[in-house]
């Protein structure tokens, strides 16, 4: 999925995530770190590096 065309334009973003442009970013930030520190207290006792292991599915956290 590539929301990038829109993340261009406030009244696409609003329509397909329900909020603005300026909102959307500010959430991908909070969530961004949110979710890096998730995945950590998840599994303390991880062996392997974070990012190691198979691809997702998604490019970025945006999508």
């Amino acid at each position: 999925m590539n929301i990038s065309p829109a993340l261009r334009n406030n009244r696409s973003c609003l329509a397909l995530t329900g909020v603005n442009v300026a909102e959307f970013q500010s959430l991908v930030s909070l969530f961004t770190s949110v979710y890096k520190e998730e995945k950590i207290k998840a599994n303390p006792k991880r062996i392997r590096k974070f990012g190691g292991g198979r691809i997702g599915g998604l490019k970025t956290i945006d999508e």
